[in-house]
């Protein structure tokens, strides 16, 4: 018999190289997303996409009716308030924060119908400063409306008689509309002005038809 020994055949297990396979993702990544990423803005996207979310929902939410300055912010952590009203039926109202002057209020959860409420309650709150103003002070007040209407009566008389003028003598037509939108919005603001100072002189704020009031008044000139 033969002693001879085979040979014995030694196996070398190849270990998957996975430093090589991390980096190759990391080049994957890095050229299919980081990069077309960058390109395009997308943490700029990102960012201005959830400000104007923000902004969004802030626009729907009610003003200040003590400050008139900032928005309204639901506080989700405070209970909300329960109302039971004499003919039975019940509202729910929360709470409401202002994060300029820190004041808190009660208003419905719905959107619209806070902003109606807050609406009230502002109007509820200038009635309420006007009142308390003397008289003297009120008409300093009243006399810089009445400056500012004649200002602005004077300046819408002066463009229409300017758009009279290029309308006579066969200018553009685009000259011509601007001067004639610029006439009747400096008469506007007279009007504006004019109304400002009856409400004024009359403490006549936010009440109901006061508007159609002063129209029938024909104080439209002061």
């Amino acid at each position: 018999m033969s002693n001879e020994q085979e040979p014995v055949k030694s196996k070398t297990s190849i270990a998957p190289k996975r430093g090589v396979i991390r980096k190759a993702g990391g080049v994957a990544r890095y050229v299919l997303w980081d990069t077309p990423k960058n390109m395009i803005g997308y943490e700029v996207l990102k960012t201005n996409t959830q400000y104007l979310a923000q902004q969004a929902k802030a626009l729907k939410s009610p003003s200040c009716p003590n400050c008139n300055q900032s928005k309204l912010t639901l506080n989700s952590d405070a209970e909300g308030v329960r109302e039971t009203y004499e003919n039975g039926e019940t509202q729910d109202f929360y709470h409401w924060d202002c994060g300029l002057c820190k004041h808190s209020f009660l208003l419905p959860l719905d959107y619209q119908e806070a902003k109606e409420l807050a609406k009230e309650q502002r109007n509820e709150t200038v009635k309420n400063i006007i009142n308390d103003i003397p008289d003297d002070d009120l008409m300093q007040f009243a006399k810089v409306h009445q400056v500012n209407s004649r200002v602005f009566y004077l300046f819408s008389l002066f463009s229409f008689f300017i758009f009279a003028y290029m309308l006579a003598t066969g200018a553009n037509i685009l000259p011509i509309t601007a001067t004639l939108c610029i006439s009747i919005a400096l008469f506007t603001n007279g009007l504006t002005k004019a109304y400002r100072y009856w409400q004024a002189v009359n403490r006549q704020v936010f009440i109901d038809n006061s508007f159609q009031q002063w129209l029938r008044l024909w104080n439209w000139f002061v």
